[in-house]
């Protein structure tokens, strides 16, 4: 009875250190997609920065044009 007393407490300490590895694996898992999850917030702050910039260029060159064909089309026609 000793001996399978003993047996049974050698399978759960090797259960527990499957478990606790296990545990590890998923928590470092957890930590490598979380700072993946922040860099990609970061690069779409980063673009939707970039969309801000470039869509303020092209309204203001879309405004020269206007500028450009009236004064244009007022001289010459």
């Amino acid at each position: 009875m000793n001996d399978n007393a003993l047996d049974r407490a050698d399978a759960a300490e090797e259960k527990v250190r499957q478990m606790t590895d296990k545990l590890e694996r998923i928590e470092e898992e957890l930590r490598d997609t979380q700072k993946k999850m922040m860099q990609t917030e970061n690069d779409l702050d980063k673009a939707q920065e970039d969309l801000s910039v470039a869509n303020t260029n092209l309204e203001d060159k879309e405004k020269k044009v206007q500028e450009v064909s009236f004064f244009f089309f007022f001289f010459f026609f």
